[in-house]
């Protein structure tokens, strides 16, 4: 809880001054650094570890930074993180950002799962009727799943409509089973 707290925080004080044609670069700068820090478990593991001491750990960021290329906006934000303590929130932080980035933009992400395929013409209309909805851009991110038998579940913020087939079956069985309960 309270790391979501401080990495709401931490993602709101790198967005918010950032102007528009910075914030891909940063973006950008961002995912590599998750990147390096999911792929490389010896690089984790010094920024993580209190064995290591703050200054060998900026030397190191300050290397990363010149070989892959970050802004100086972007080395100075991981530099923040490690002198505060708070890169162990950077995965948070990094995901905080992004929905920033989309209410900034005012777009939403919806997480659609369907028992098949999409055609790009039920994609449109699917997106369509989400952004009637929402009042926002949508951007879809569409899975297979055909264990929902059919229908669609979708998720967007907090929020989940499930039309599934198997979602019903689901309530069904759940209000049969309270009526046997009584």
């Amino acid at each position: 809880m309270i790391g979501n707290v401080l990495a709401k925080r931490y993602a709101k004080a790198l967005i918010e001054p950032l102007r528009e044609d910075d914030v891909e670069v940063v973006r950008k700068d961002l995912d590599t650094f998750q990147n390096i820090f999911q792929i490389s478990p010896e690089i984790r593991k010094l920024f993580l570890s209190p064995a290591f001491g703050f200054e060998e750990k900026k030397n190191v960021l300050q290397v990363l930074s010149e070989r892959l290329g970050f802004s100086r906006k972007s080395h100075r934000f991981f530099e923040l993180l490690l002198e505060k303590d708070r890169l162990k929130y950077f995965k948070e932080i990094r995901a905080f950002f992004e929905n920033l980035l989309y209410e900034r933009r005012n777009k939403m992400k919806a997480y659609v799962t369907s028992s098949d395929s999409f055609s790009t013409t039920h994609e449109k209309i699917l997106k369509d009727r989400l952004k009637d909805l929402t009042k926002k851009d949508i951007e879809l991110d569409i899975r297979t799943d055909p264990s929902i038998i059919g229908g669609l579940v979708i998720k967007i913020g907090d929020v989940i409509y499930d039309g599934s087939i198997k979602g019903q079956l689901n309530s069904i069985k759940e209000g049969l089973l309270e009526k046997s309960a009584r």
